[in-house]
């Protein structure tokens, strides 16, 4: 296995520990303002350090600018992609997240522990302990659940479409979390497979060639709402797992995302690689790439590499333990 990446943690003798900065995104998922407020008050942050963003690159500035101005701890409230946007900034540093779940699939705060209930979740971001997690690197953009490449990354930015207006937020709001399987069902209905050939180097070692309609690399067991990625346990600490799905029809993609969906074990269709530390992946045609649900351009070529306890962040106490993958979010 090859050498990973560690963070050293910066040391900063003039960090301000009391100082929290409050990052919402109100557009997210479906929780509106009035969650919102309430996050504020029950945060004691009414009047201060409450900065609004949306899908426009403002979460990522003022993340940085948190970072520069030593703030203990820096809040965000929203989904995984306001969480995707903080992470790059916030990861490295001495600065520790906390998180508000206020999107769709709120994988981040599922990996952490964090509780759904708005009230518990900001007990956590106001007396929770530091930990500190590994992330992804996809060339550089930091990952902090599940990445990959082809269709994933299409239903990732149809979703993010059908979320930025009004009319489409409503017509989702039945859905919730059901989202993610019900426009991966749409996309491959209308569009079939459309795989690509992809060399594929685990660990650094020998090459591999074959056609796949997607390819997702993750942190967690589960995503999207609750399909899983890898069995319960085999997710190995210190490593990523992906899965390179080969299905070719309609039918039997669809069938891949059934089982997903419900948790079961995929025997036909698609290749698990547990274990990793890096993956090196090269495609036959321009692909799509995605984040934490947020779209990463087209590309050919990428380099998955793990960065070990990269970001610190606030978990509740029980979460506090050696090697802890995945804290169930209650």
């Amino acid at each position: 296995m090859q050498a990973v990446s560690s963070t050293t943690w910066p040391s900063h003798p003039e960090l301000h520990p009391e100082l929290r900065i409050l990052v919402v995104n109100p557009f997210a998922g479906l929780a509106g303002r009035d969650k919102v407020a309430r996050a504020v008050e029950l945060l004691g942050l009414e009047g201060r350090a409450v900065r609004e963003v949306g899908r426009d690159g403002s979460a990522r500035a003022l993340a940085a600018a948190a970072v520069r101005s030593r703030a203990g701890h820096i809040i965000a409230a929203g989904g995984d992609g306001t969480l995707h946007d903080v992470v790059q900034e916030v990861a490295g540093s001495a600065t520790a997240l906390g998180v508000i779940p206020l999107g769709t699939s709120n994988d981040l705060a599922g990996r952490l522990g964090i509780p759904r209930n708005l009230g518990a979740a900001c007990a956590v971001a106001l007396g929770g302990a530091v930990d500190a997690v590994d992330l992804l690197a996809m060339d550089g953009e930091r990952i902090a659940t599940v990445g990959g490449l082809g269709l994933p990354a299409a239903i990732a930015r149809t979703c993010n479409e059908l979320r930025s207006s009004p009319a489409g937020r409503r017509l989702l709001a039945p859905l919730g979390s059901g989202i993610y399987s019900v426009v991966a069902a749409s996309l491959i209905l209308a569009r079939g497979a459309r795989p690509s050939v992809y060399t594929l180097r685990p660990n650094g070692g020998a090459p591999a060639a074959l056609p796949a309609a997607a390819l997702l690399v993750g942190l967690v067991d589960r995503f999207g709402g609750g399909m899983r990625l890898v069995e319960g346990g085999r997710l190995v600490p210190g490593t990523f797992a992906a899965l390179v799905v080969s299905a070719r029809g309609r039918s039997e993609l669809l069938r891949v995302l059934l089982r997903l969906k419900l948790g079961r074990r995929v025997t036909r269709g698609a290749r698990l690689l547990t274990g990793l530390t890096r993956l090196d992946v090269r495609s036959a045609d321009p692909v799509a790439s995605f984040g934490d649900g947020e779209a990463l351009g087209l590309r050919r070529r990428a380099s998955i590499t793990l960065e070990r306890r990269a970001l610190r962040v606030l978990v509740p106490h029980s979460c506090l333990r050696p090697a802890a993958v995945y804290c169930e979010a209650v």
